[in-house]
């Protein structure tokens, strides 16, 4: 069994990148991220992220999908995720940091983030591209509203970049086992 997610920014390529390696790896199991169930529960319970105690509940939500998510995949031998579990953590733990705030995330969702832990995928492979080439790349796709995008190519990648040897502790993706695995070569 082995779990891979693609991660990056809104607008990076990672639908693309998906839509190639399903060419590559017809037999995979592709899981799409469908924020819709979770979004349509924080609406109707009218939940503010900016409030400690909301952002609380709506990350019990996230964290709750995603373990579902995970394990309705979790035991076919290839997985490709449209982001993952890591999402959901990393977001958990640093978006109060971009936003200014100090809460108190990792113990009051002690038990929530320990089970998510569990769903995290075997490699992550962390797509990146220049700001210009995204906002330009946003602009061009009008199938999508990527509302968030500004904040998180402001705000939240700027965590993820400060945190980074946070991040690469906990993940590490061997690159020429990858490349041997999605192109069946060696790097040089």
């Amino acid at each position: 069994v082995m779990i891979i997610s693609i991660q990056g920014s809104m607008a990076v390529g990672k639908t693309t990148l998906l839509a190639n390696l399903q060419k590559k790896f017809p037999d995979a199991v592709f899981s799409y991220e469908d924020v819709t169930p979770v979004i349509g529960d924080i609406q109707r319970k009218h939940l503010d992220k900016m409030v400690f105690e909301d952002y609380l509940a709506i990350q019990k939500l996230w964290i709750a999908h995603e373990v579902q998510r995970y394990q309705k995949v979790k035991d076919y031998p290839l997985v490709f995720m449209d982001f993952g579990a890591e999402e959901i953590d990393f977001y958990t733990r640093f978006y109060p940091q971009a936003i200014g705030q100090e809460w108190h995330v990792l113990s009051s969702l002690k038990n929530e983030l320990t089970q998510l832990s569990y769903c995290l995928p075997d490699y992550i492979i962390f797509l990146e591209a220049k700001n210009e080439t995204l906002r330009k790349r946003k602009a061009s796709d009008n199938t999508r509203t990527r509302n968030f995008f500004d904040f998180q190519l402001e705000k939240l990648l700027r965590a993820i970049y400060a945190n980074l040897s946070k991040v690469h502790s906990q993940f590490s993706v061997d690159i020429a086992k990858w490349l041997f695995l999605v192109f069946g070569v060696v790097p040089i």
